[in-house]
């Protein structure tokens, strides 16, 4: 059976992050975000159309043999057609115009029915069913899943069970963004408050908190007195109100004044991570399960979840890596998928890597490069690995354009600007050319083998393998590696296995010209734009952009001297 997950649709302003991919017969083998075709970031109010397609050409089918359509938002406007498959699952025959938009599939007849699901139950079905457990918890939190904020879910011999919910007024990806927003950083900057956070001190807010005991919130009195409304932006203005007076005498900040909210910045950061532990620790009262599943948009916060990994007492930890919204197409077709499965249950292996997108084979490359008036020999994956190393070792900063793309908004080598670790200009320069602010660390990938000989705590996969949680670097190698070093002494560590092929060919080339078993590694994007996704793309950013010193894409080298074909 084939199915298509997608998210996203054109009738609604404010939906966001459109996706879609494929399942055949229960494995994922095509997701495309439609951000990085259409161009447009996290695609506000798009239909996955372009992806949808994308997803039939990297899968080599036609519309007419997709079996069935899974959507990762149970809409509450189906009216009384819908037939309910599960409580998760609901069957209409409908709606199919701003969803499939001017996709391919769009024309085919007739269409497969769509199956809208859970947007929480899509979350966790892309954590469960990816994640290689059989008996998990599962903690999913973001802004706002129709009308829930937090969900707490089981999944247990291939079955999905939600135990517990929490509206939109204790909405904790709100919270966040809020908190975000009143430093100056704009909405949908969740991740710069996490980095901001780190400069400051400050406890958990008093006011807002959460018992495990008694499965209840604390809330400041304005923020319970609408805690019923639905209305996100009710709460979202409650919260800005709440910061004013809680701030005196700062006010909401301006661009350029981050600094003044650093212990502001800090007490938002502890609050979530001591709302998300008290959460774990109910849920793992009310399941007694070994591994721990995170997913939404909360679950991209680094250091929450490394704090979840130390302290809430479960055997393993995974989050999907495409934890935001995107990652709901997935989910979707996940579920609907198992629901429909009446096979011996077996957990399937874990997600090795999201490298789920479109490949450009050589030729493609090459004629590209020949339009841009280069040609040049492929140099071969040994190498060209050795090439980068050598460049790197040399203090080069490169793209990365090589392989399929990657799905979710983490970069992991295939659509990447690296570059060595040793000098702390290196963060500089890197920020500089991405647009962002100067203050903000950079990551690295880090051969796997020699994690534990750089970070003080023991390399969690299910997070690290995707750059979603936080580890201290050694003292001892601080002054190695201080482009990577944040001002509290962590890293967000991205573990390189061998099956990362180029990637970890070329890390393993440079740790052995200069003792260090990594590369600084941020997503290959500048400021307010997607992840590059052609190489066409690729090429004239590297052309835009001076203080980049290489481009690899395919297996081709191109420098500031022309294409590389030694």
């Amino acid at each position: 059976m084939i199915i298509l997950g997608v998210i996203g649709r054109s009738d609604v302003d404010d939906a966001h992050d459109a996706a879609a991919c494929l399942i055949r017969d229960g494995r994922l083998i095509a997701a495309m975000e439609q951000e990085r075709v259409s161009r447009r970031r996290h695609a506000p109010g798009e239909s996955p159309a372009a992806a949808i397609d994308c997803c039939l050409d990297i899968a080599g089918i036609e519309p007419d043999t997709i079996d069935a359509i899974a959507y990762g938002w149970l809409e509450d406007r189906l009216g009384d057609e819908a037939v309910e498959i599960t409580p998760y699952i609901h069957c209409a025959a409908a709606h199919h115009g701003p969803i499939l938009g001017n996709s391919r599939l769009a024309n085919a007849a007739p269409l497969p029915p769509i199956h809208f699901v859970s947007h929480h139950a899509a979350h966790m079905a892309a954590a469960y069913y990816t994640s290689g457990f059989d008996h998990a918890a599962g903690l999913i939190v973001d802004g706002q899943g129709e009308n829930d904020s937090i969900t707490l879910f089981e999944g247990r011999n291939g079955y999905i069970r939600r135990l517990e919910s929490y509206p939109v007024g204790y909405s904790l990806g709100l919270y966040y963004e809020t908190a975000a927003a009143y430093c100056g950083l704009g909405w949908d900057a969740a991740g710069k408050l996490m980095g901001l956070a780190a400069y400051g001190h400050a406890e958990a807010s008093p006011d807002f908190g959460y018992c495990p005991n008694t499965g209840r919130f604390r809330l400041p009195p304005e923020l319970a007195a609408t805690i019923d409304t639905e209305d996100a932006q009710i709460h979202v203005c409650n919260w800005q109100k709440r910061f004013n007076v809680a701030n005196f005498p700062y006010t909401s900040g301006e661009a350029g004044h981050h600094f003044l909210h650093i212990h502001f910045a800090a007490e938002a950061q502890a609050t979530l991570e001591a709302i998300a532990l008290n959460l774990t620790c109910r849920l793992k009262r009310l399941t007694d399960a070994p591994n721990l599943l995170l997913g939404g948009g909360c679950a991209l916060n680094c250091c929450m979840n490394s704090r979840l990994a130390r302290e809430a007492g479960f055997d393993d930890i995974y989050a999907f890596p495409a934890a935001n919204d995107a990652g709901a197409a997935v989910g979707a077709a996940l579920a609907l998928s198992y629901s429909l499965s009446d096979g011996v249950w077996t957990p399937p292996p874990r997600l090795v890597a999201p490298d789920l997108g479109v490949a450009y084979d050589e030729a493609a490359i090459a004629s590209e490069l020949e339009q841009q008036g280069m040609i040049g020999t492929p140099l071969g994956s040994e190498k060209l690995a050795e090439a980068a190393a050598d460049l790197l070792a040399r203090d080069a900063i490169l793209m990365l354009f090589n392989g399929r793309d990657e799905f979710g908004p983490r970069a992991l080598g295939r659509r990447s600007f690296v570059a060595s670790p040793a000098k702390r200009e290196i963060t500089d320069r890197l920020n500089r050319i991405k647009g962002r602010e100067i203050w903000r660390p950079i990551a690295p990938s880090i051969l796997a083998d020699e994690a534990d000989k750089v970070l003080m705590e023991a390399a969690v996969p299910g997070l690290d393998r995707y750059m979603l949680g936080v580890a201290t670097v050694r003292q001892s190698w601080r002054s190695c590696v201080p482009a990577v070093v944040h001002i509290d002494g962590t890293t967000r560590p991205h573990l390189v296995v061998e099956t990362d092929e180029f990637y970890w060919s070329m890390i393993k080339a440079f740790y052995r010209r200069t003792g260090v078993p990594m590369v600084c590694n941020t997503s290959l994007n500048i400021r307010g734009e997607p992840i590059i996704h052609t190489p066409k793309q690729a090429i004239e950013m590297f052309l835009e952009q001076p203080d980049v010193d290489g481009l690899i894409v395919g297996q081709y080298l191109l420098t500031r001297d022309g294409l590389s074909t030694a």
